[in-house]
């Protein structure tokens, strides 16, 4: 029990310095903002739920095809076709907020197969492929606007086909665009929160090891395992290439 009291003790000093680090390098920024990130945020997912979401009655299959990058080995581009059922079309709510003052919007697009069709004039949204191939990708879609400067989608409303039924969610989709030293933060203590979380709970109910007899799990990985592991299934390895 003193080992993991260790552990933990250790572990989350490492952690909370560094973001404290990252904290101080970007609080110039943050002091300068008009207005705090996550609260836009979940102003944006409150405002989604009133948008109402249109959709075709037919039910279509098509063909989702994903670009390859190539390997450093080779020069040729794998194609990947993947055999998808949705809606023949089918609409997206996006809540768009100006970076500069705050304010939001609420657009519509729509999704045909493959495609995206843009319904405002106002904005042009594009979806922002990712260095894997990966373009549509269900509501984590990475949304950008592309013909005002200072607007980036912070949320949307989306419909999936699920056993021949609507299903709605509402979703902040991954994107550069919210690449930012405050959420980042948020993100580092709410993960570093969770990882707390479940180590105590392993040990509150004492599971133990199926590999080292007598011992209990919370006791024998490291504590920055799960920690780090989070962080390298939301990591693109492609990415770590450039």
């Amino acid at each position: 029990m003193n080992k993991l009291r260790a552990q933990i003790l250790l572990f989350t000093s490492l952690v909370i310095f560094s973001l404290f680090i990252h904290y101080c390098s970007g609080n110039v920024k943050a002091a300068e903002s008009k207005y705090d990130w996550l609260d836009k945020i979940n102003e944006a997912k409150q405002v989604l739920r009133d948008v109402e979401l249109r959709h075709s009655a037919k039910i279509i299959s098509y063909k989702e095809i994903r670009k390859l990058p190539s390997q450093e080995s080779k020069n040729k581009t794998k194609t990947l076709v993947i055999k998808r059922t949705d809606y023949a079309w089918k609409e997206t709510g996006l809540a768009l907020m100006n970076t500069e003052t705050g304010e939001i919007k609420i657009i519509k697009i729509k999704k045909e197969g493959q495609r995206l069709w843009n319904q405002e004039k106002e904005f042009l949204i594009e979806i922002e492929p990712r260095i894997n191939g990966l373009t549509w990708n269900g509501r984590n879609s990475a949304f950008h606007v592309v013909s005002k400067p200072y607007w980036v989608v912070i949320g949307n409303k989306w419909v999936d086909l699920i056993n021949k039924k609507p299903i709605e969610s509402i979703y902040v989709p991954y994107s550069t665009s919210l690449h930012r030293d405050e959420l980042v933060q948020l993100g580092g203590w709410h993960l570093l929160n969770d990882v707390l979380e479940a180590f105590k709970q392993l040990n509150t109910l004492g599971v133990e090891s199926f590999v080292i007899l007598d011992r209990k799990i919370s006791e024998i990985p490291p504590f920055s395992f799960p920690y780090n592991l989070v962080l390298v299934e939301l990591t693109d390895p492609r990415i770590l290439r450039l």
